[in-house]
This record gives C-alpha cells, sequence and structure tokens, in this order.
C-alpha cells in the first residue's frame, strides 16, 4: 500500500474552496491562507490587525499633518520619522483592503498566491518604511547628542538635513531593493501572518541578512547613542549643582565679610562716640 506525503499536516477536507487548497489526494490539503490557524482564528488575527492598522493610519497621519501644518526646521527629523510609519499603515491597510477576501494569497484551487502584485508592492513598502524608521531613530538619537554635547549653541541640525535623509533613503532602498530584485518578497503560508513580507520558506538568508541584521545594529546603535545623551545629561546635571553650591557659598562668604566689615564700623563708631563723650 502506497503512502501519501501531504505538503502539511494531514487535515479534514473542507467544503469551502476559498479556504482550502486541494492537493489531488483525497483527505490530503493544504489550508489557505494559514496553515496552522483555523479559519475562525485566521479572521480574528486579521481583524485585529485591520483594527491596528487602521488607529496606526488615522494617529500617524494626524500627527504627521500636524507636522506640516506647523512646520519647523527643529522637527524636521521627527516628521521623517513619524512618515516611515504613516507610509508603512497606509500600505498595509491598502493591501488588508484589497485582500479582504483573501483572494491575492489564494487562488482556492491549486496552491497559494505568493507573488501577486499588491503583495510585492505591500511587503517592499513595508520592509522600505521599518529601515526608514529605524534609519531616523538613529539620526534623532545622535541630532540630540550632537546638540547636548555642543550646549545646543554652537550645533545647527538644519544644516545635515539633506545629508540625513540622502543616507535614509539609500539605507532603505538598498536593503529593500535586493529581496525585490530577487523575488524574497512576497506571502510566505508558512509564516502564519497576514501581510506579505520576506518569503523564508524558499530563502531566509535575505531576512537575516538584509533587514534583520541591519535593523538590529541600528536599533542597538541608537540606544547606545541615547544613553551617551543620558549620561552627557547627567553629567551637566551634576555640574550645575556644583556650580550652583559654589555660587551659594561665595555669596555666603560675601555676606559673611559685608556682616563683619559692617560689625567692624559700628564698633569703631561707638569707639569714636565713647572717646568724644570721654573729653
Amino acid at each position: 500500500m502506497s503512502k501519501t506525503f501531504c505538503p502539511s499536516p494531514l487535515v479534514s477536507a473542507r467544503q469551502d474552496v476559498h479556504t482550502t487548497l486541494y492537493t489531488g489526494y483525497e483527505n490530503c490539503v493544504v489550508p489557505c491562507p494559514s496553515i496552522v490557524y483555523e479559519p475562525d482564528e485566521w479572521s480574528g488575527i486579521t481583524n485585529v490587525m485591520k483594527m491596528l492598522t487602521f488607529i496606526s493610519v488615522i494617529l500617524s497621519s494626524l500627527v504627521f499633518l500636524g507636522s506640516l501644518c506647523r512646520y519647523d526646521k527643529k522637527i524636521y527629523i521627527r516628521t521623517m520619522f513619524i512618515a516611515g510609519f504613516m507610509a508603512n499603515s497606509i500600505s498595509l491597510a491598502a493591501f488588508l483592503f484589497v485582500n479582504i477576501e483573501d483572494d491575492l494569497i489564494c487562488d482556492g484551487s491549486a496552491h497559494y498566491i505568493m507573488r501577486s502584485d499588491i503583495c510585492v508592492i505591500q511587503s517592499f513598502c513595508s520592509v522600505f518604511s521599518f529601515i526608514w524608521v529605524v534609519s531616523w531613530a538613529l539620526i534623532f538619537a545622535i541630532d540630540i547628542y550632537l546638540q547636548i554635547k555642543s550646549m545646543a549653541d554652537e550645533y545647527d541640525s538644519s544644516v545635515y538635513h539633506s545629508r540625513y535623509t540622502w543616507i535614509a533613503l539609500i539605507m532603505s532602498l538598498v536593503i529593500s531593493t535586493i529581496p525585490l530584485y530577487v523575488n524574497n518578497l512576497g506571502f510566505d503560508p508558512y509564516q502564519n501572518i497576514p501581510m506579505c513580507f520576506f518569503i523564508t520558506s524558499e530563502e531566509s538568508y535575505y531576512f537575516w541578512l538584509l533587514f534583520f541584521t541591519p535593523a538590529c545594529v541600528l536599533v542597538v546603535t541608537s540606544a547606545v547613542v541615547t544613553m551617551l545623551s543620558i549620561n552627557h545629561i547627567q553629567i551637566i546635571y551634576e555640574n550645575s549643582r556644583k556650580y550652583d553650591v559654589a555660587r551659594l557659598q561665595h555669596r555666603e562668604e560675601q555676606r559673611q565679610r559685608r556682616a563683619i566689615r559692617k560689625q567692624k564700623k559700628i564698633m569703631t563708631s561707638h569707639s569714636v562716640n565713647n572717646r568724644k563723650m570721654l573729653y
């Protein structure tokens, strides 16, 4: 008796062709869009993601528009940081809206649709936006450190805005374009997430080397620079306290000297008066 090997654990065949992809064997099916979750569980996960994405779109758009309305060079870095969140949430919201019936990732008859056009665009935007955000997080941390280091008098961050923008843009484009060029972006059923990203089941090299590692390096570097800024602020605070204590001591010494001089004058005056009275 020959054995039948299924591409996923054996499950009972379902009648709904929109949630089941048949492999040609009786009772041997690959559930779509998720291999692990049941349709109700997958719908719950998708609904939560839709809600969070909708909230992200509203909040990031309001903050971004508010920054543009009162645009100032001092908030340029923060505006670019928020723009990354807004771009990612809008691209994900567009994908979830178009893929409301899972039509972009399930064809309902034979296999997963791993690389539909909108899916690839959404994954590219997600990768680009994430690297953009962490890049500007590092730039923001460096900018604060330089302002604190120079006591905010000698450093003008607006001079470096174009340079910062080019650095973030090139870094985000390189990291997001390489997996796009090698067709490693799309929907991976083995990730069990309701969005498109890296197809790690085919090749995980691009995810770990081109996305995870650079993102970790940027985040860790941002944390280190932030800690340096906090340490420098603490040093400034301690020095200012020492200065305040020294200034108070100096004032107290001056007050005591004035009091002594005044007392001497009073004593001298009393002594002169006493001598006049004796004469």
